[in-house]
């Protein structure tokens, strides 16, 4: 397949200049969400043929070959009980982590009955960080209990997997507990293909989790 860049805007948080501290949005509190913002002309990059240049380690990001015994992804407890398993093991398998804890996932389609301002399962137009430092470390508080404070003193990561096709998964890093120069966290985006306007909007299905 013949790699094929895309032009487009990505949305950025637009810095007022006069040393205000940017707030951070928060899941489920949507009087966070409104921001000042700038659209900014790009290039994605398609990285197709060139994917194993790209590693979590080294950029990020990385993108897996894997098909889901799931196909439908619309009752949580299948998802719980056939996708998680299926991601802890291909990262188990990929990176060498020895432990994989999922804490959360969404489902992204399009709602053709809801808002624009109520839908808050579309895909995220805006380039983000799912998770702050702070967020992150709280989130192994939430989740791991009486763990989080031997889990806080050594090596973890929070990663976000992406599945927009039946046979790929993509992993972003959102933290990175190490400092020795190696990617720690990776803002991303949704963004608009001119090409594919007309077609329909897609589904996907994201999982967030940490890798002890």
């Amino acid at each position: 397949m013949v790699p094929r860049h895309v032009k487009t805007t990505i949305n950025y948080y637009k810095d007022p200049g006069d040393g205000t501290e940017h707030a951070p949005s928060i899941a489920g509190m949507r009087s966070t969400f409104t921001q000042p913002s700038i659209d900014v002309e790009t290039v994605i990059t398609d990285i197709t043929t060139d994917e194993d240049t790209y590693t979590l380690e080294s950029h990020g990001f990385q993108l897996f070959c894997h098909t889901s015994q799931e196909k439908d992804f619309v009752d949580d407890q299948r998802i719980r009980q056939i996708y998680y398993p299926e991601v802890e093991q291909l990262l188990m398998t990929t990176t060498g982590a020895t432990r994989v804890f999922i804490f959360d996932h969404t489902i992204r389609r399009p709602n053709p009955t809801a808002k624009s301002s109520d839908d808050e399962r579309r895909p995220v137009k805006r380039a983000h960080i799912d998770q702050s430092e702070w967020a992150s470390m709280n989130q192994v508080k939430r989740h791991l209990g009486a763990e989080a404070p031997r889990l806080l003193q050594s090596r973890f990561q929070v990663i976000n997997t992406g599945s927009q096709t039946p046979n790929e998964v993509m992993m972003i890093k959102c933290y990175e507990w190490k400092l020795d120069g190696r990617a720690r966290r990776v803002p991303h985006a949704a963004f608009t293909d001119p090409e594919t306007i007309d077609h329909e909007p897609r589904h996907s299905i994201e999982s967030i989790f940490f890798k002890l």
